[in-house]
C-alpha cells in the first residue's frame, strides 16, 4: 500500500491517500502560490516616485581584483553588490489580444505568422537522425497540412545529445510600425491556474519576422498566457566618459561605468557577482549599471575610437550589472556612447490552448493521470521535478533518496505511478506530503538512524525477554 499524507495548509493531517485513492490536482484551480509572480507581470501597479530614487538603487562597492580558481592564467574581479530594495515598477501601456486575432494600437499592430510544437526529445535523437517533427497550427489552432508546415521556417540549432523532457513552443510574430524594436519573451503562464510554466526562452529576429521558443512545463491542454516586453521608439543616444564612476542620466533612468578594465570579460557568474577575466591586453570590458533594472534591456552600450568609429562589442546584462567587450585595448576607446529606446509596451498574448497534446491529456480531470509517452530521468531530483511541474504543485522540499538506477526512461508514466514508484524505493523512509489548500508538494526521505537512536528504540522495545 502506498500511502501519500495530505497536509491542510495548517499543517494538520485530515485524509491520505492510497493507491486505491488517486490524489487530486485541479488543471484548472488558481494556485495560490503562483499569484505574485502572475500579477507582477499582468497586473502592474506602477511605481511612486522617480525611478533613480534610491530604492530602486542597487549598491555596488569597489572592485577587487585577484586570480580566479578557475582555469590556469585567469583573473577574476569580483564586486559585492546589493540589489536595490525594490524593483521599480515603470508606468506602461499593455496590450491585451489572443493569438488568432493579433492586435492593433496607436504605436503600430503585430500578428502570430504560426505556431508549432513538440512534445519531447529522446536521448540520442538527434544524433541517430529521429528528430520528431514540430507539428504546425495556425494561430487558431488549426492544423497546418505538409505541404503549410513546409513553407513555414523553423529556425534553432540542435545540440548532439540534446534531449527535451518537456514540450517545446515555437512560434513567430511580426510587427508594424514599431521602429526598431527589441524584444523579450518574459513568461508563459498557465492562463488557468496561474502558473509559470517556461523554463527556458528566446527570442531571435528571422526574416519572416521574429521567432520566440520556449520550453514549458506543462503536458496538458491548457490555455497558455504569453508575456512578451517590447522596447520601441527612436532610438536616442548620449556620450559617456570610458572610465570608473561616469554617469549619464536621463528622465527615466541612469547608466553608470562600474569599472573598465584592459582584460576581456569571459564568463558572468550569476549567483556570486564575479566576473571572470581572461588576461588579454588587446580587449577592453566596460562593466555598467542601469537603474532602474527594468531599463537595462533597452539600453545598448557602443565604443568610439579617436574618428568617431564604432568599434565591435558583445555582452549581455545579468541580475544587477551588465557587461560589454570590446576587441581594442582601452588606449583605443575615445569614448562611450549609450543608445536607448524610450518606450515601453508589455504583450499578454493568449494561446487557447497547448498545440500537439499527447492525446491522452486533451480533457485532464486530474492531473496526476496525466501521461508522458516516454521520459527519460537522469537523477531522483529529475523525477521529483517531473511531478510537481506536471501536477502543477510547488515543490517545497526534495529529497535524494538510494535505491534506484538512473538514468531512468519510462513509458507513459503518471504523476501517480512515479509517486509509487520513489515511495517503492523504501516505503518505511520515503513519503511524499500534499498540501491541497495550498497546492504543494514535499518529497521526504527520513535519514538512517544513528546507533544511539537505534540503542534507545532497542531499550524501549527490547527483542529479548527475561
Amino acid at each position: 500500500m502506498v500511502v501519500i499524507l495530505a497536509l491542510s495548509s495548517t499543517g494538520g493531517i485530515f485524509f491520505a491517500f492510497t493507491q486505491q485513492h488517486t490524489p487530486f490536482s485541479s488543471p484548472t484551480k488558481v494556485r495560490p502560490w503562483a499569484e505574485a509572480e502572475f500579477r507582477a507581470l499582468t497586473m502592474p501597479v506602477p511605481s511612486p516616485g522617480m525611478p533613480t530614487d534610491p530604492q530602486y538603487t542597487a549598491k555596488c562597492g569597489p572592485p577587487v581584483f585577484g586570480r580566479s580558481p578557475h582555469g590556469k592564467g585567469k583573473q577574476q574581479v569580483a564586486f559585492e553588490v546589493e540589489p536595490a530594495a525594490e524593483s521599480y515598477q515603470p508606468p506602461y501601456q499593455i496590450i491585451e489580444f489572443n493569438a488568432a486575432d493579433g492586435f492593433t494600437s496607436a504605436e503600430g499592430g503585430g500578428w502570430v505568422r504560426w505556431l508549432a510544437a513538440r512534445n519531447y526529445l529522446r536521448p540520442g535523437d538527434y544524433q541517430k537522425g529521429r528528430v520528431p517533427a514540430w507539428k504546425m497550427f495556425d494561430p487558431n489552432g488549426t492544423p497546418l497540412s505538409r505541404k503549410e508546415s513546409d513553407a513555414k521556417s523553423i529556425r534553432e540549432e540542435p545540440r548532439l545529445g540534446s534531449r527535451e523532457n518537456s514540450p517545446v513552443l515555437h512560434g513567430c510574430m511580426v510587427l508594424n510600425d514599431y521602429p526598431d524594436a527589441s524584444w523579450r519573451l518574459r513568461q508563459i503562464f498557465d492562463a488557468g491556474t496561474h502558473v509559470p510554466l517556461m523554463s527556458h526562452g528566446t527570442m531571435v529576429d528571422d526574416r519572416t519576422g521574429t521567432l520566440f521558443k520556449a520550453r514549458l512545463k506543462a503536458r496538458h491542454d491548457a490555455p497558455l498566457l504569453a508575456v512578451f516586453d517590447l522596447n520601441h521608439g527612436p532610438i536616442q543616444e548620449f556620450p559617456c566618459e570610458p572610465i570608473r564612476g561616469a554617469v549619464g542620466e536621463q528622465p527615466g533612468f541612469k547608466f553608470e561605468v562600474i569599472e573598465t578594465t584592459d582584460v576581456k570579460v569571459d564568463t558572468l557568474s550569476v549567483g556570486h557577482s564575479s566576473y571572470y577575466l581572461n588576461s588579454n591586453g588587446h580587449s577592453t570590458s566596460v562593466i555598467y549599471r542601469v537603474t532602474p533594472r527594468s531599463m537595462s534591456d533597452s539600453v545598448i552600450l557602443e565604443a568610439l575610437d579617436s574618428e568617431g568609429k564604432r568599434i565591435q562589442g558583445r555582452g549581455r546584462y545579468v541580475n544587477e550589472l551588465g557587461y560589454r567587450t570590446f576587441d581594442v585595448p582601452v588606449r583605443k576607446i575615445s569614448s562611450l556612447r549609450v543608445r536607448f529606446r524610450p518606450k515601453f509596451t508589455r504583450l499578454l498574448m493568449h494561446i487557447d490552448a497547448l498545440p500537439a497534446v499527447y492525446p491522452g491529456n486533451l480533457k485532464p480531470t486530474n492531473l496526476f493521470d496525466v501521461t508522458a509517452p516516454e521520459i527519460t530521468f537522469d537523477h531522483i531530483g529529475e523525477m521529483e521535478q517531473f511531478i510537481a511541474d506536471t501536477v502543477q504543485f510547488k515543490m517545497l522540499s526534495w529529497a535524494n533518496p538510494p535505491g534506484a538506477t538512473f538514468p531512468m526512461t519510462l513509458h507513459y508514466p503518471t504523476p501517480q505511478s512515479l509517486v509509487e514508484r520513489y515511495i517503492a524505493m523504501d516505503p518505511k523512509k520515503h513519503k511524499v506530503i500534499v498540501d491541497p489548500v495550498a497546492q504543494t508538494i514535499r518529497f521526504e526521505s527520513m535519514p538512517k538512524p544513528s546507533m544511539l537512536d537505534r540503542a534507545i528504540q532497542w531499550l524501549k522495545h527490547p527483542t529479548w525477554k527475561p
